[in-house]
């Protein structure tokens, strides 16, 4: 097509350009529809890894207790430590221990004796103590996990 001939289409009495076929309209409401879509969870999915909004499971706290024991079920004096938090204990005498301030959720119980880690996995609710029992404290020369 010359420049002279795309001039064609602005003459009044020239007849109007063919509509678009039915199937473009949908098609573009549905990918404006999908981008928006996607933005919006990217949003959501970057403030959740950034940790601005609390997760409903990580508000309150509640308390952890229970009692380090050898492999012949002597109590031991240990640390005993909740994961990724600055909640660390020592053990009493007779092994027993008590964790205050647990944020609620999934967490990672460990217990530290001579350089040797055992992790215990618990979920902490909102108010409650959770009594994990006897944990056993590991003297091995390897890592137990």
């Amino acid at each position: 097509m010359t420049f002279q001939d795309s001039f064609k289409d602005l003459v009044p009495g020239s007849t109007p350009p063919p509509p678009p076929p039915r199937w473009q309209k949908p098609v573009r409401i549905a990918l404006i529809v999908l981008s928006i879509t996607t933005g919006l969870l990217l949003v959501i999915r970057l403030v959740q890894m950034m940790d601005v909004v609390p997760s409903v499971a990580g508000t309150g706290s509640g308390t952890v207790a229970g009692q380090v024991v050898d492999q012949a079920g002597r109590p031991q004096p240990a640390e005993v430590i909740i994961q990724k938090t600055d909640l660390i204990v020592q053990t009493a005498p007779d092994g027993r221990f008590q964790i205050a301030g647990v944020p609620t959720g999934a967490q990672v119980l460990v217990v530290a004796r001579d350089g040797v880690a055992v992790e215990y996995p618990i979920n902490v609710r909102n108010g409650q103590t959770i009594n994990v029992g006897t944990v056993k404290s590991e003297t091995t020369t390897q890592p137990v996990r």
